[in-house]
Protein backbone atom coordinates (compact mmCIF):
# COMPACT_ATOMS: atom_id res chain seq x y z
CA UNK A 1 0.00 0.00 0.00
CA UNK A 2 2.93 2.32 0.69
CA UNK A 3 4.07 2.16 -2.92
CA UNK A 4 0.62 2.87 -4.35
CA UNK A 5 0.01 5.86 -2.08
CA UNK A 6 3.31 7.65 -2.61
CA UNK A 7 3.21 10.16 -5.46
CA UNK A 8 6.93 10.07 -6.23
CA UNK A 9 7.15 6.27 -6.30
CA UNK A 10 4.18 6.15 -8.64
CA UNK A 11 5.81 8.70 -10.96
CA UNK A 12 9.10 6.80 -10.94
CA UNK A 13 7.22 3.60 -11.81
CA UNK A 14 5.40 5.37 -14.62
CA UNK A 15 8.70 6.73 -15.93
CA UNK A 16 10.29 3.28 -15.98
CA UNK A 17 7.20 1.82 -17.66
CA UNK A 18 7.17 4.48 -20.37
CA UNK A 19 10.88 4.12 -21.08
CA UNK A 20 10.79 0.31 -21.16
CA UNK A 21 10.73 -0.87 -24.77
CA UNK A 22 8.83 -4.07 -23.92
CA UNK A 23 6.65 -2.58 -21.15
CA UNK A 24 7.80 -5.07 -18.52
CA UNK A 25 5.23 -4.58 -15.80
CA UNK A 26 7.03 -6.88 -13.32
CA UNK A 27 10.30 -4.99 -13.73
CA UNK A 28 8.53 -1.69 -13.10
CA UNK A 29 6.90 -3.13 -10.00
CA UNK A 30 10.33 -4.30 -8.81
CA UNK A 31 11.66 -0.74 -9.10
CA UNK A 32 8.70 0.55 -7.15
CA UNK A 33 9.10 -2.08 -4.40
CA UNK A 34 12.79 -1.21 -4.08
CA UNK A 35 11.93 2.44 -3.60
CA UNK A 36 9.27 1.46 -1.09
CA UNK A 37 11.84 -0.57 0.83
CA UNK A 38 14.24 2.36 0.77
CA UNK A 39 11.51 4.70 2.02
CA UNK A 40 10.66 2.30 4.84
CA UNK A 41 14.33 2.15 5.91
CA UNK A 42 14.63 5.93 5.54
CA UNK A 43 11.64 6.40 7.83
CA UNK A 44 13.18 3.99 10.32
CA UNK A 45 16.53 5.79 10.31
CA UNK A 46 14.97 9.23 10.77
CA UNK A 47 12.35 8.03 13.25
CA UNK A 48 9.60 9.79 11.29
CA UNK A 49 6.90 7.54 9.85
CA UNK A 50 5.22 10.43 8.01
CA UNK A 51 8.01 11.02 5.48
CA UNK A 52 7.33 10.56 1.79
CA UNK A 53 9.70 9.39 -0.94
CA UNK A 54 10.05 13.02 -1.97
CA UNK A 55 11.76 13.67 1.38
CA UNK A 56 14.59 11.30 0.45
CA UNK A 57 15.94 13.87 -2.01
CA UNK A 58 16.39 16.52 0.66
CA UNK A 59 20.13 17.13 0.71
CA UNK A 60 20.03 17.91 4.43
CA UNK A 61 18.86 14.31 4.93
CA UNK A 62 21.64 12.83 2.77
CA UNK A 63 23.37 11.16 5.73
CA UNK A 64 20.12 9.45 6.72
CA UNK A 65 19.51 8.40 3.13
CA UNK A 66 23.02 6.93 2.96
CA UNK A 67 22.40 4.93 6.13
CA UNK A 68 19.03 3.71 4.83
CA UNK A 69 20.66 2.73 1.54
CA UNK A 70 23.35 0.74 3.36
CA UNK A 71 20.73 -1.06 5.46
CA UNK A 72 18.61 -1.77 2.40
CA UNK A 73 21.47 -3.24 0.41
CA UNK A 74 23.24 -5.32 3.06
CA UNK A 75 22.73 -9.03 3.57
CA UNK A 76 22.64 -10.81 6.90
CA UNK A 77 26.23 -11.93 6.29
CA UNK A 78 27.38 -8.32 5.99
CA UNK A 79 27.84 -8.37 2.22
CA UNK A 80 26.68 -5.41 0.16
CA UNK A 81 24.46 -5.89 -2.88
CA UNK A 82 26.05 -3.32 -5.21
CA UNK A 83 23.59 -3.97 -8.04
CA UNK A 84 20.71 -3.15 -5.74
CA UNK A 85 22.44 0.07 -4.72
CA UNK A 86 22.80 1.10 -8.35
CA UNK A 87 19.16 0.30 -9.00
CA UNK A 88 18.19 2.71 -6.23
CA UNK A 89 20.08 5.63 -7.80
CA UNK A 90 16.93 7.27 -9.13
CA UNK A 91 17.74 10.96 -8.60
CA UNK A 92 17.74 11.69 -12.34
CA UNK A 93 14.08 10.69 -12.56
CA UNK A 94 13.15 12.94 -9.64
CA UNK A 95 14.99 15.87 -11.20
CA UNK A 96 13.03 15.44 -14.42
CA UNK A 97 9.71 15.13 -12.58
CA UNK A 98 10.28 18.44 -10.80
CA UNK A 99 10.95 20.06 -14.15
CA UNK A 100 7.73 18.69 -15.64
CA UNK A 101 5.67 19.69 -12.58
CA UNK A 102 6.80 23.29 -13.02
CA UNK A 103 8.09 23.54 -9.48
CA UNK A 104 11.23 25.61 -9.90
CA UNK A 105 12.10 25.56 -6.19
CA UNK A 106 11.89 21.75 -6.06
CA UNK A 107 13.79 21.52 -9.34
CA UNK A 108 16.62 23.64 -7.93
CA UNK A 109 16.69 21.60 -4.72
CA UNK A 110 16.67 18.33 -6.70
CA UNK A 111 19.58 19.68 -8.75
CA UNK A 112 21.53 20.42 -5.59
CA UNK A 113 20.73 16.96 -4.26
CA UNK A 114 21.91 15.49 -7.54
CA UNK A 115 25.20 17.37 -7.18
CA UNK A 116 25.65 15.97 -3.66
CA UNK A 117 24.86 12.50 -4.99
CA UNK A 118 27.36 12.87 -7.84
CA UNK A 119 30.01 14.03 -5.35
CA UNK A 120 29.47 10.94 -3.19
CA UNK A 121 28.73 8.52 -6.05
CA UNK A 122 32.09 6.75 -5.89
CA UNK A 123 31.93 6.01 -2.19
CA UNK A 124 28.28 4.93 -2.28
CA UNK A 125 28.13 2.93 -5.49
CA UNK A 126 31.68 1.76 -6.15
Amino acid sequence: MLVRNDRLIMHVGLHYYRTSPKKHRKLVMTHMRRLGCLLTRFRSVTGNENLKAEDTIDRTQFTNLTQALEECCSTDEGKVKHNLKLALGYAHVVHGLCLVDGSDAKYDEAGKFKQVLEFHWGELFS
